[in-house]
């Protein structure tokens, strides 16, 4: 985690000295049309009573690949991101480890292993935002739009908490404040009205005759679910900021709350720091 910190503190110090070396651009910072990437640190904790009844916690680096429209009056973006995250353990028991005792014809063998695993995670999303209102100098603008997202949790190892797959349909809110001609915070948020969400069922297991993990996963427990039954809350808080003609770099911070009530209940709370950087094509060659 330390690691990760200072890594961001870093992309923020660089992105600074960007910022002022480009001072003299003279551009419109809330209309532009990029393909990016972003690099970033996540810490996830769940508590997935399906599997165990202990919080487990992690913290994973996060690449992402981003393409956004923002011009008059719609926003079009499409992100997708993954994450690999390690250790994955029990916060209460972060060191904890136990015995196998393996017998044959042979005598008996002991062997210790650690309870702890990996998670992948990832997602992809598709936006559309209609602006209600454009910014403009120093007024802010608003949009309304829906987002539709596909995102997993995937534990490997000997942990098997959090396990997710969901398919989500949002309604979506952002505000867009310009900063001077070169800068552009916004702030987002969202909530899903209808997901299909696949998660491991009670019993533990996710195998059925011919077929495999993610078929026998997916065919016993997948359902629609609406906010009686699943909620998440999405928000997030980002800093973009134009370097030179056709470059952007951006700093964000992102949350989501997610509850799912069966077959157990599940919490999970993620928070991610991102930087990021992206190419600017509507930026015109005379520029």
């Amino acid at each position: 985690m330390r690691r990760g910190r200072a890594a961001l503190a870093s992309l923020s110090v660089l992105l600074a000295l960007l910022v002022a070396g480009s001072a003299g651009a003279d551009d419109r910072p809330a209309d532009f049309h990029a393909l990016g990437v972003s690099l970033g640190w996540s810490r996830l904790a769940v508590l997935d009573r399906s599997a165990s009844d202990l919080t487990y916690i992690g913290h994973l680096p996060t690449l992402g690949l981003g393409w956004e429209l923002r011009r008059g009056g719609n926003i079009f973006a499409v992100r997708l991101r993954a994450g690999i995250l390690g250790p994955y353990y029990a916060k209460q028991y972060r060191h904890r480890e136990f015995d196998l005792i393996e017998s044959d014809l042979h005598g008996t063998e002991t062997l210790h292993a650690d309870a702890r695993g990996v998670v992948y995670t990832g997602g992809l999303s598709f936006t559309y935002l209609r602006r209600l209102l454009r910014p403009a100098g120093h007024r802010p603008g608003v949009a309304l739009g829906a987002t539709l997202a596909e995102d997993m949790v995937y534990p490997q190892g000997f942990v098997a908490p959090g396990l997710m797959l969901a398919g989500t349909l949002s309604p979506t809110f952002a505000l867009e404040q310009p900063l001077g001609r070169r800068g552009l915070l916004t702030v987002g948020a969202r909530m899903p009205v209808l997901a299909v969400v696949s998660r491991m069922p009670y019993h533990g297991t996710v195998s059925r005759p011919e077929r495999g993990l993610l078929g026998g996963f997916v065919s016993q427990r997948t359902e629609v679910e609406s906010l009686g039954r699943f909620r998440q809350v999405q928000w997030s808080l980002g800093l973009q900021i134009r370097l030179g003609r056709r470059w952007l770099g951006g700093l964000a911070y992102e949350g989501t709350y997610t509850y799912d009530r069966d077959p157990r209940p599940l919490r999970s709370v993620q928070h991610s720091l991102l930087a990021s950087i992206a190419f600017d094509f509507s930026a015109r060659k005379g520029d």
